[in-house]
Parts: C-alpha cells; structure tokens; sequence
C-alpha cells in the first residue's frame, strides 16, 4: 500500500523526478533526517537528496493500535513461530511513546523546506493484530527444502484404494499413512501435496490445501501449538475474511490472549466451521510432535470432523492426511477415531520400485558430479540395492555423503561404505531414548539382538511372558499380552519392524549399533537416562535368551509356536555364547538339558534332530558328554569328564570327539571343548560307521582350528573312510582352501584328493 501512495503523491505533487524513493516508517525516517543534520559532516549527500517526505497510517504522537501489535509480537514468541516482528520497535510506536516525542520535536525545526505529505486512517482496519499475529513462518521453509521425489516414483499412490477413498468421499475424514523410519513417509507427502489438487480437479473439486512438517530437532515445529499456527496463517492467507472468526479469541485482555493451544485451536475451528470452501491438511511426521498436544489436537480434529459430518448444512468438509512412524500412543489415538488406513509396509514391491528408480537416478546425479567411471557408479548402485533394506535410509545418505565428498576414489568409496553405520547413530539414539519403559526395551531389544533367526510374535509374547520357576504353561499364560504387537511398539517404538508375524529391527545396522565390540570398554549401562549405542553385550544377551530358552524347555506343555519349538533348536548355541560357568543356575539348567535319561531330554532333542539330520530317527547310546561336547559347553564338558568315557560310541560310531567337531548350524566350532577332550586315552582315529573320524568331519566342515587342533594331536592325515576318502578329499570337494592347506602342510597326499568320486559324500546329518 505504500508503494501505491507515494506513485501517487509524485504523479500529482511531483515530489519524484526519477528518483526511487526510500520506504521506511515514520519514526525511522524522522531518526534518520535528526541524525543527518547532527552529522553534516559525514551524511551531506543524504540531506542534499532528501526533497520530500510522505507519512502514512502513525500519527507523530504514536498510536494505541502498536499496544496489540507489541503483544502479538510477544505472543508469537511465546507460540514458537519465527517471526520479523520486532516487541521493541512496535512498543516505539505507541501512543506517547518517548522515544516518538523526542524524535518528533527535534525533527520540526529540520524539516524546514521538505515537502511532507501526511495520511491518516480515517476507517479502523479490523482486526490489525490478528494480521501480526499469523505471520508467515518456517512451515514454508520447511516444505521447500523437502525434495519433490524423482521422476516416477510415488506415482503408484495416487491409485493407493484406501487414499482414493479417502479423497473421492464426500464427507469430512482422516487418513493416516504409517511406516517404518526411513521408507519414504515425508517425501510422498510432499509429493501428495502437488497431486491432490489436480486430482481434485479432475473430479471438479476445489479445496484450500494446508500443510505442516513436524520435525522434532526443530524446536519451532514439535508441538500442537506451531501445527494450529501455520493451518490458521494459512487459512487467512488463503481467504482474509475469516479474521472475523477470530475476533472475539483476539479481543482479550493480555492474559487471557497467550495464544494457548486450546484458544488456537478455537480460533481455527471457527475459522473451519465459517469458510465455505473445502480443505484439505497434509500434517507430515506427527510422532515428532510433543505427545500431549499431538493427542489433543488430534481429539479437537476428531470432534470437528464428526460434527460436521451431522451436520446437514455444512457446505464444506474437511480432509485430513497424516504421515507418522507406528508408535504406540498414535496407533491409540486413531483407534478411537473414524479414519482411513494406509501402511506403506504393505506395499514393499512398490516401494521397491521406487528405490530403485531413486538409487539409479541419484547415482547419476553422483557421477556428474564426481566424474566418477560407469564401473564405479554401476558398484555403488550394487551395493546400494544390496543394503537398502526396503528403506531410503542408507541410499539417501550414503549419496549425499559420496556427492559431498572431495575425495571421490574407489578406495574412499569402500571407506564410505565402511564407516557408515556411524552416520545413523543419531537415528538410532532418538528413536530409543523416547521410550518411557527403558528396562522392558533393553529385555526386549536383547532378545530381538540375541535371536538366531526372526522371532514370531507369539514366540517374543512367550519369551517375555517366562519367568524364572515357572514350570507351567499356565504360569506363562498369565503373563501373555493380549497384543503383543501393540506392547512392542509401545515399549520399542519404530526401532522394531512386525512383517509376516516376525519380529525384526527397522534395519540390518540396528543390530550393529546395539551391539558392543568385543574390545569396547565399559559395562552395560545400568542408571537413566540410558546410552543406547553399544548398550548391549554379546554374552548377557545370549545369556538372556538362553535362560528362557531352558525354562521354555522344562515346561513340557509348551509345543511348536510357543518358544519351545525355538528353543529346542537353539539353547545349546545361546548357552555357549552367554558363557556360562561351572556354577551359575544357568549351568545346571544346562546340564538337566543334557541327561539323555529323562523324559525332558527326548522332547526337545527329537525336534532339534529334525533340523540337522535327514535320518528321522535320532541315534542311540547318546551320552551327556556328546551333548555337552556338541554344544561347545566347555564348562560342563569339563565336569563331565570326570563321569563319562570321552571314547563311548552312540549306534552310529560317534563320540564325543564327533559330535564336537560338527554342531549341523554353521557355526565356528569352540575349540575350547575340543581341546578338553585331547586328553591321554582319546582314540583320535575313532571312525563312525561311515568310516569317517573327526578329522574327516572337521575338514568336510572347514572348521580350520579344530583341524590344526586334530593334526597337532596327532591324528592320521591320510586316514581313507568306508569309500576310500580321505580328509583332503574332503575338504577339497567342499572348497574350504584353508582347510586344504594345513592338511598339505601336514604331509596329506594330494593324489588322494585327486581320486574322489563326488557321488558317494553323503552328509546325512546337514546343516540347518
């Protein structure tokens, strides 16, 4: 408006003869000219320059309207929204001020010969605060430095069922689209953001499109208060007659007018009850937003939605899309509230898609920028496609880091890749340190941890639910949550990812943060607030599964689908990674486990059988020592000794020896328990009715320490089995070098290796 005023005065007055003029407010100007006159010296040229002045809206002596554009100023602050409204400067404009008489009577007798033209309000303009109030803020900001996502990604959305739905109804409603943290959640928002007007357009719907980012390491957009702000700024932006709804919230008194949540919220929802166009609000991120306004917020939303829904002379609705984490207080919130349901972890093979399409075109974006060779770029597009694990977390920042990055050879790129868990720890650490149940997190976060394979939810809801004594099915049952889902992502968070009824965390570098290196100093963290980064040690969480595992194992009520089908399979390498010793209780849980005689014993050992053996029948004759030896307890094997004769065959001419150097899952054999069993009397040579001796058995497996272990001893290198093999044909039909070359370096006779006839190695007893 100034600007038209002062085109106007020089047209008729011909203040301006090509000359721009300077806009500034009144007192400012006044300041300036007093200055000037003070300091000739310095700022003649002004002077000489300055012909005419224009003063609009303040009269000199100040104005009463400055009292609410000062307290607005002051309010917007206390809302957390940035604003250009400087207190200070408009508490200069008021009525009387000081400042304002000061400047005024020294500026009358250096005015002498200006032209001055002056124009007050004749007309009050309504609501002058509320204009300062809702000024614009970072939500904007926010938006732009979004990323629109890469050409044809997204796209497949747009015909989401439920997102459709939601858009085409005619009635006021919510969506929430949920996913795991870095799927992609903020930028299909954005993308949402420049389609939903177009679509509404194609059905000849118009609506007044708000947005909101939350972003929880911003203080200005974390809570309800900031989210109500902008929606209303833009509202008024969008259509300024709905300041009149906000009249009588922006009349109060100083302390009745804070700009609280609820007085914001009544001013929107009267602002959402009076306008007569549509409006759609995309609100991203919501779990970053302060939990207790969030919930408020949402209910106030809720209400709206309802009522206007009953009411049969609304001419307009209201259609709300939020994007969130699945935490536990929002999935409880939107259970109590009529809405629209969108996981994006239902749609991997889209997502999928839209990685791929992300990774190849930001790849290319690198190479332009590195000028790096096609056979690079195509090695990092591998190697992303390799560890993106459905989720835009590690491309995107791997990316930024390679684009950034001055050194841009192949060698820093394997570094790149190397050291990038690093980057994510501050992810990691957010998403932890916001769970309200921190000793329930480490249990569960050491089971998921120490886990073999995915846990089935039934599985964690038994792990949890096992308490040392228990010695029925019942007493567990008692402890069972009645959804265990929503307790883990009550007490977990979004760090855990429930896919196909397993449990698993969000990504393939949790593991790897939990965990504590072996060399890392310190013990488990034991007083809050809790550091989560390497919070867990390998041997207390196996030691944690491993006693309920044997518990599980004791209760002979408990079948597959409960923990005792996991259990039987997997107690025995949880028990040898927890460490235990000779005289914890864990140890004679162990040792119960190994009795051959009782009835316990047979329940269990049947089951795991099944998974390392084609025979169905397992062997007989088995003793203590070939379990303990089996499952690497050195401690019990140890004790054992002393009882049991390390050279007794089960009915398939194994010994302990045997069934120390095989455990059937993989796994590097302790040698350790090997190494107890080399006493004085053990026959090294013992063959099994195959033929085959522990070194065959060891070499066939690549175990190359309990190899150097048995050729040390002194065991026959050259030692042929019932099909006239030997342990270098063995080792050299498997492709295990290492294995072959200390049986070389051990003088086995290479033509031996040479004569083996692949058709006649039988492993019955196979890994898992």
């Amino acid at each position: 408006m100034g600007g038209l005023v002062v085109k106007k005065v020089s047209r008729n007055h011909g203040l301006l003869q090509g000359k721009a003029p300077i806009l500034s407010s009144a007192p400012n100007v006044q300041r300036a000219l007093v200055l000037a006159h003070e300091r000739s010296s310095i700022y003649g040229t002004l002077l000489a320059s300055v012909f005419g002045i224009v003063f609009l809206a303040t009269p000199h002596r100040g104005s009463s309207f400055a009292a609410p554009g000062e307290l607005a100023s002051r309010l917007l602050r206390a809302a957390q929204l940035r604003s250009a409204t400087n207190a200070e400067l408009v508490a200069s404009l008021r009525r009387d001020a000081e400042i304002l008489w000061d400047i005024s009577t020294q500026f009358v007798e250096r005015a002498a010969g200006l032209q001055i033209r002056t124009f007050y309000e004749t007309e009050p303009m309504l609501f002058t605060s509320s204009l300062v109030s809702f000024p614009g803020s970072d939500y904007e900001g926010y938006k732009a430095a979004v990323e629109l996502p890469v050409q044809n990604t997204c796209v497949w959305f747009l015909n989401e069922y439920n997102y459709l739905e939601w858009l085409q109804s005619s009635e006021s409603s919510f969506l929430w689209i949920s996913g795991d943290p870095g799927c992609g959640k903020t930028t299909l928002a954005r993308f949402l953001l420049e389609k939903i007007g177009d679509q509404l357009s194609e059905h000849g719907t118009e609506a007044t499109i708000c947005h909101y980012f939350f972003d929880e390491k911003i203080k200005t957009q974390s809570d309800g208060a900031s989210l109500l702000l902008a929606l209303i700024h833009q509202l008024l932006r969008t259509d300024p007659e709905l300041v009149a709804s906000a009249e009588k919230h922006l009349a109060l008194s100083d302390s009745q007018l804070a700009m609280g949540l609820h007085n914001l919220w009544e001013i929107l929802n009267s602002m959402l009850s009076k306008t007569a166009r549509n409006t759609i609000c995309v609100v991203d991120a919501l779990d970053e937003c302060e939990a207790i306004s969030m919930s408020k917020v949402i209910k106030w939303l809720s209400v709206h939605i309802s009522e206007q829904n009953r009411d049969p002379t609304a001419g307009s609705w209201i259609k709300i899309l939020v994007t969130s984490r699945r935490y536990q207080s929002i999935d409880d919130i939107f259970g109590t509230v009529s809405h629209f349901r969108c996981s994006l972890g239902d749609y991997a093979e889209q997502t999928g898609r839209d990685i791929e399409t992300f990774i190849r075109t930001r790849s290319a974006r690198m190479q332009a920028l590195t000028r790096c060779p096609d056979s690079a770029r195509l090695a990092i597009e591998t190697r992303l496609l390799e560890r993106c694990d459905r989720t835009f977390l590690w491309i995107s920042l791997v990316l930024d880091i390679l684009e950034s990055d001055t050194d841009s050879s192949e060698e820093a790129y394997d570094r790149i890749f190397t050291d990038l868990p690093e980057e994510l720890d501050g992810v990691y650490e957010r998403i932890l340190q916001r769970s309200t149940q921190p000793e329930m997190l480490l249990r569960v976060l050491s089971i998921i941890a120490a886990s073999r394979r995915a846990l089935t939810l039934l599985e964690v809801n038994s792990a949890l639910a096992v308490r040392p004594g228990d010695t029925s099915r019942e007493q567990v049952e008692r402890r069972r949550q009645f959804d265990i889902s929503r307790r883990l992502y009550s007490v977990c968070g979004p760090f855990i990812r429930v896919s196909n009824g397993t449990v698993s965390f969000i990504h393939q570098t949790a593991k790897e943060f939990l965990i504590r290196p072996p060399a890392f100093p310190g013990p488990m963290p034991v007083s809050r607030p809790w550091t989560y980064k390497h919070c867990l040690e390998l041997s207390q969480i196996n030691r944690t599964l491993a006693e309920i595992c044997t518990i599980s194992l004791t209760i002979l009520d408990l079948r597959e689908g409960d923990m005792f089908d996991y259990a039987a399979k997997h107690w025995g390498a949880h028990c040898r990674l927890g460490d235990i010793s000779e005289h914890d209780d864990l140890s004679a849980k162990a040792r119960n486990l190994c009795d051959t005689s009782t009835v316990t014993f047979r329940s269990w050992f049947q089951l795991y059988w099944n998974t390392i053996s084609t025979t169905p029948k397992f062997p007989g004759g088995l003793t203590s020592l070939m379990l303990a030896s089996h499952f690497g307890l050195h401690s019990i094997v140890q004790r054992l000794l002393d009882t049991e004769s390390v050279n007794t065959q089960d009915s398939e001419g194994w010994a302990a020896i045997h069934w120390a150097v095989w455990n059937g899952q993989g796994d590097k054999i302790d040698e350790a328990s090997v190494g107890l069993l080399l006493r004085p009397g053990v026959v090294l040579d013992l063959q099994d009715k195959q033929g085959l001796t522990a070194l065959h058995w060891a070499a066939a497996d690549g175990q190359e320490g309990v190899v150097k272990l048995l050729l040390e001893a002194g065991a026959k290198v050259d030692i042929l089995d019932r099909d006239g093999l030997t342990p270098l044909a063995l080792a050299v039909v498997n492709e295990f070098l290492g294995a072959v070359e200390l049986l070389l370096d051990y003088g086995a006779d290479i033509n031996a290796a040479e004569e083996y006839n692949d058709s006649v190695i039988s492993n019955k007893r196979e890994p898992i």
